[in-house]
């Protein structure tokens, strides 16, 4: 009975912050607004059905939408929330509502979501991470997942990062971004239902599913959907034909036959890789020439560094040259890559520590390109054999005593500095990594 009392005690006390909030701390209505009286009467009567007796109602458009932005308060909902924004179609469609809860409530409002949050490495109270006061639901319709939007920021060497982590509500994190936009308006996330044959195909391959997000670049489509506790990214072309399915696996589904076959666990560790060491595990299904192909990419831990590895049915294989060719992304992203590696063709993208990661075959090598949340170009990382390494390079390693054997393992990186090549020596017991430039300049060595 006192644990009942007390979380009710704290429910109400928030709830009264909540309530005794000035009504005037309200942003300014966003650029745009537009009179009621112009909008379409389906739209008015769609929201006063849905939202009765709200106050501070702006209206605004934006991509054929009808926004509102409004204060409500109604038995309804489990508190008074602010800054709720909904969006509607022309013809009255409610499509989605955006939505502020307080984050001292989660654990009560949406344990899983709280649970899986507390459990990751913001969660914890001595990673210096610092969650917002507040964090955004994303309802939508029938369908489609609702999203919880937290967003955490840690200052380091007087730069302050952010990171927006999305949740489903059963605590899967289908999205982390660093330094997103600012004007975030989740706009992009206005529920999209799939074409026919595509819709079709997904009912066919997964029974049950919700969907997360519907991309079109390029004349194809990608659709993100949450079956069995899974995220699925599924890639069609522009007639509707399915190219491949990219699901994100926990470390802990290598032990699970559903997700991984056995004899695909049996191929790592005869390769002396430990299952222990597994962080992620990626499953890719293939359309190949009209069959199903199937291979597995592993994130180990090797040191303190951590390597992919990919297996298929016959053992360890080499990163295959399928699995997504031609990806879509984003149109920006296209513009930048087409200027600065011409040619490239984008083999996979995901977000990875927040950050979106583009990989291409450009010049027959896989590149991995990192942009953050804002579409900005962050660096490029690719690995080299010695023998394209820069001539200044492979001299000043002569001079330092060192042969081609004695050379493991060599990174390119590039960014809007320049590009620096990282080699890393083994030679009898001493392993050493050197920085150096194409002019072969040790900038740094440990």
């Amino acid at each position: 009975m006192k644990t009942f009392l007390s979380l009710w005690t704290v429910l109400f006390a928030v709830m009264l912050g909540l309530a005794s909030c000035n009504k005037n701390d309200m942003p300014e209505a966003p650029p745009g607004t537009v009179d009621p009286s112009t909008l379409p009467a389906a739209v008015l009567q769609e929201f006063d059905a849905r939202y009765p007796g709200a106050t501070d109602v702006s209206w605004s458009i934006k991509n054929d939408y009808a926004v509102a932005h409004f204060y409500w308060d109604s038995a309804r909902s489990d508190s008074r929330a602010r800054n709720h924004t909904a969006w509607f179609t022309m013809r009255g469609e409610w499509g989605m509502t955006e939505t502020e809860i307080p984050f001292a409530l989660l654990s009560t409002l949406a344990p899983k979501v709280y649970e899986a949050f507390s459990a990751s490495t913001y969660g914890q109270a001595s990673s210096g991470w610092m969650t917002d006061d507040e964090v955004d639901v994303l309802l939508r319709g029938e369908g489609t997942e609702k999203l919880y939007v937290i967003e955490v920021s840690k200052k380091e060497a007087g730069k302050e990062t952010d990171v927006d982590l999305y949740y489903t509500e059963g605590g899967v994190l289908v999205k982390e971004i660093i330094d997103a936009d600012d004007n975030q308006d989740y706009d992009e996330y206005l529920p999209q239902k799939p074409a026919g044959n595509i819709e079709a195909w997904l009912k066919q391959k997964f029974t049950a599913y919700t969907v997360v997000e519907i991309e079109n670049e390029d004349g194809r489509t990608e659709v993100e959907v949450i079956a069995k506790g899974r995220k699925h990214e599924v890639l069609f072309d522009a007639s509707q034909n399915w190219l491949s399915v990219k699901t994100d696996l926990y470390a802990m589904d290598a032990n699970n036959a559903e997700w991984v076959p056995a004899n695909i666990v049996e191929a790592l560790q005869k390769e002396s890789y430990e299952v222990s060491n597994i962080k992620e595990i990626e499953r890719y299904e293939v359309n190949k020439s009209g069959n199903e192909y199937v291979y597995f990419c592993f994130e180990m831990r090797s040191g303190r560094d951590e390597v992919d590895v990919y297996v298929d049915e016959t053992g360890i294989i080499s990163r295959p040259s399928v699995g997504g060719e031609g990806v879509a992304v984003e149109g920006g992203i296209t513009e930048f890559l087409a200027q600065k590696y011409p040619g490239a063709v984008v083999v996979d993208k995901d977000y990875d520590d927040g950050y979106l990661e583009i990989d291409i075959r450009h010049d027959n090598i896989i590149k991995e390109v990192k942009f953050n949340g804002r579409n900005e170009w962050i660096k490029t990382t690719w690995e080299l054999r010695y023998a394209a390494l820069p001539e200044a390079i492979r001299q000043t390693l002569t001079k330092e005593g060192y042969q081609q054997a004695d050379v493991d393992d060599i990174e390119v990186t590039e960014n809007a500095l320049g590009v620096l090549y990282e080699v890393e020596i083994e030679k009898g017991h001493i392993e050493k990594t050197l920085i150096m430039d194409a002019q072969g300049v040790i900038k740094q060595q440990y």
